[in-house]
């Protein structure tokens, strides 16, 4: 269970984002945030920082991400709050102009290109694979997706990369979509490194459809291993995860109305 932090150490981290990123929001909206800080509404502060950081494309610096997820976490959002605020700050509302998902052990690079077919319509003649650097049979001059995987090397897992070519064949499917298409069907996990995370801070994707963000150990993963250390928060088909620093978890302090634009 998620132990509940005092108020005084929430405010402390919200006044923080908010004096970080509300500079690099319009004026009113600033001023905006400043009052409702001051008012002590805590929850409604956060949830309008990230919807109006989201709605400029402001993206979070390292390890921000994590504290955005917490603060968002405990209590109900406004109704015109995007429900999935908490991955909209990290992923952006803007499909990626590419795709990176890092598949976990399991399945073979030609199982991950016959999922990109059904999952997404794709020809099997626009889906390149390379086995540690070599091309496989018909691989396409200029492939729409790339399927790497180097266990000559010692790396675990396949990688999954497609770019702006694929974003519009696939009408916008973002990169946590195409990572629970592909986990669901190959019965695996995945790694995604959107923003405002460190460097072993990742966004783990289940086989059951759960996302969450982890910690990893960095010595494996420079070795090509991927070694959970804890989860930041409970990850849906993760259970066994152990859990990190606690959730910021707090009850929305009565306010009314949604962020001010």
């Amino acid at each position: 269970m998620a132990r509940v932090v005092p108020v005084s150490d929430r405010r402390t981290a919200t006044t923080r984002l908010v004096e970080v990123y509300g500079p690099r929001l319009r004026t009113e909206i600033a001023e905006h945030l400043e009052r409702a800080l001051r008012a002590g509404e805590l929850g409604w502060t956060i949830e309008c920082l990230a919807e109006e950081m989201v709605a400029a494309r402001v993206r979070p610096e390292a390890g921000d991400a994590v504290e955005f997820r917490r603060l968002l976490t405990g209590f109900l959002l406004s109704p015109d709050c995007p429900p999935d605020i908490r991955d909209l700050v990290m992923f952006g509302q803007d499909p990626p102009e590419d795709h990176l998902v890092h598949l976990l052990e399991g399945p073979s690079p030609f199982d991950v290109r016959a999922a990109v077919v059904e999952g997404f319509g794709l020809p099997v003649d626009e889906i390149g694979i390379l086995v540690d650097g070599e091309p496989a049979a018909g691989m396409p001059e200029s492939p729409m997706v790339l399927v790497t995987a180097d266990p000559g090397s010692g790396v675990q897992g396949v990688t999954f990369n497609a770019g702006r070519v694929f974003v519009a064949r696939t009408g916008g499917a973002t990169e946590l979509s195409v990572a629970k298409t592909l986990c669901r069907a190959l019965g695996t996990g995945a790694m995604l490194g959107p923003h405002g995370l460190t460097p072993n801070q990742w966004v783990l994707v289940t086989a059951e459809g759960g996302h969450g963000v982890v910690m990893v150990d960095g010595e494996a993963s420079d070795e090509g291993r991927w070694e959970i250390r804890f989860a930041y928060e409970a990850v849906e088909g993760a259970p066994h995860l152990p859990s990190g620093p606690p959730d910021l978890s707090f009850r929305r302090p009565p306010a009314g109305g949604g962020c001010a634009r």
